[in-house]
Parts: C-alpha cells; sequence; structure tokens
C-alpha cells in the first residue's frame, strides 16, 4: 500500500508527463486507480511481440529496450531505448509503451525487456477504458495527447530517412521504407 507522500509524488511524476497533460488531479487519480505499480528487474521481459496488447506502460523509472523480432521480412533489428528520465529533445512519449494496443487492439508490436531496475505504472487496456467512460474529458486529453506523441514519433522516423549519413535502418532504399 502506498503512503500518502508516494501517492502525491506519483500525481505530481504523472501530471508532467506529456501523456497526461491537460488531467485533473481528479482524474489521475481515476488512472492511478485503475493500474498498479510492477517492478521489473533487468532481462526481465516486460511486454512480449505477437501477444495481446493488454496494457499501457507508464515507466516511472529504470529504462527499457523496445525490440522488434528481427528475423521477420521487412522488421529492423535495431531496439529503442525508452526512460524515466525527462531530457529537452525527449518531449514527447519516452517515458511510455503500450498505446499501440489500447489504440488499435492489435498483437503487441515488439519485445519490450527492462534494461535495469525499473517501477512501471501498468494500467490495463480495461481499467483505461473503464476511467475513460467515467469522465470523457480523460478519454478526449489521453487520446489528444497519444495522437500528438504518435504524431512526434513518426516525425522522428521520417527524419531518420531523411538525414543525409547512415539510417538506423540501412536507408529507405535497403529497407523499402516508404515513410513520407
Amino acid at each position: 500500500m502506498k503512503t500518502e507522500s508516494e501517492s502525491t509524488d506519483l500525481m505530481a511524476s504523472l501530471a508532467s508527463r506529456s501523456l497526461f497533460i491537460g488531467l485533473t488531479d481528479a482524474q489521475l487519480g481515476l488512472l492511478v486507480k485503475a493500474g498498479s505499480i510492477e517492478h521489473f528487474e533487468p532481462g526481465q521481459v516486460i511486454a512480449l511481440e505477437g501477444q495481446p496488447g493488454q496494457a499501457l506502460y507508464i515507466i516511472l523509472s529504470g529504462s527499457v529496450s523496445v525490440a522488434p523480432v528481427a528475423s521477420q521480412p521487412g522488421r529492423h533489428p535495431e531496439s529503442i531505448v525508452l526512460r524515466s528520465e525527462r531530457t529537452p529533445d525527449a518531449l514527447y512519449g519516452v517515458d511510455f509503451f503500450g498505446e499501440m494496443s489500447v489504440l488499435d487492439f492489435e498483437s503487441i508490436s515488439a519485445t519490450v525487456t527492462a534494461l535495469e531496475p525499473c517501477d512501471l505504472l501498468v494500467v490495463p487496456v480495461a481499467g483505461l477504458y473503464k476511467a475513460f467512460q467515467q469522465d470523457r474529458d480523460i478519454h478526449i486529453i489521453v487520446i489528444s495527447n497519444l495522437a500528438r506523441t504518435l504524431s512526434y514519433r513518426l516525425r522522428l522516423a521520417n527524419e531518420r530517412h531523411d538525414t543525409p549519413g547512415p539510417c538506423h535502418c540501412r536507408g529507405p532504399e535497403a529497407c523499402g521504407s516508404q515513410l513520407t
């Protein structure tokens, strides 16, 4: 059970994150109540590619690796790192994952593994949508923030393909990417 001080710290931490900007303390409280804090050790798999997406994960501390299976045609073996720390160049969405399954109810698109000890707020999709039903503004704000984050991530991916020099995926010609 969290102490009042721990709950206050958690709420303050969440309020400053891009996914939750615009939510009131009461609205954040509904989301926190819908989830649970889970701890993962280095090397522990948090989400497995191909499995049903069942939660939104917010990184409270630590970092994770997000990597697709390299053996699939058209997939790239490189991974990205998501972490709890806030940096000026990481304004949007570096501190959560699972959002794609929240939006499209599809399976997990990459395997997520803890790189160091991690604490995550894990909000099951059912709990998230229950909070959305209890307060429609939560739905509007969170989905709008998710759209901004996905737009930002797509722009970053496009820039990687447009930047001269080695591409993270060996270039659009090598990977067949048609990002525009």
